[in-house]
């Protein structure tokens, strides 16, 4: 009788394991998101040829040190908060023209339904517009 009662704790014990980790799926989504552009104060012609001879009078100030925060909603929410959040600059368009090119991507308040995405530039910087590819898993 002993062993038919410890073989049934061994049983229930192994299917209790074994339904925990067929629940425990892991999801993950990925996508990418924009900053807002930021458009020249004079318009492109003009721009183009402040940029080529060096002068900064025709920069738009909007364009320095931005600080962009855009809501990343998830397609299809997750039971949890995502444990793996990774998001990385994808592409920039930054005016280079004798200033430290300087921005940063990065994913803030994390919940189950999706996150914030920050775009920070400072200095000098002149930040235009930048793509962010992020990957998240739960």
């Amino acid at each position: 009788m002993q062993y038919i009662f410890t073989g049934l704790l061994l049983a229930c014990f192994l299917n209790q394991l074994l339904a925990g980790f067929t629940e425990q799926t892991t999801s993950c989504q990925g996508g990418q998101m924009n900053m807002t552009y930021c458009h020249p104060i004079n318009g492109v012609s003009e721009f183009r040829t402040a940029a080529a001879t060096n002068m900064s009078r025709n920069v738009n100030p909007q364009c320095i040190n931005r600080n962009i925060i855009r809501a990343v909603l998830f397609q299809r929410p997750f039971q949890q908060t995502p444990s793996l959040v990774h998001v990385a600059l994808a592409s920039i368009d930054i005016q280079s023209h004798d200033r430290n090119v300087r921005l940063r991507v990065s994913a803030e308040s994390i919940t189950p339904y999706g996150f914030n995405l920050r775009f920070r530039s400072w200095g000098d910087s002149v930040t235009h517009d930048a793509t962010a590819s992020w990957f998240v898993c739960s």
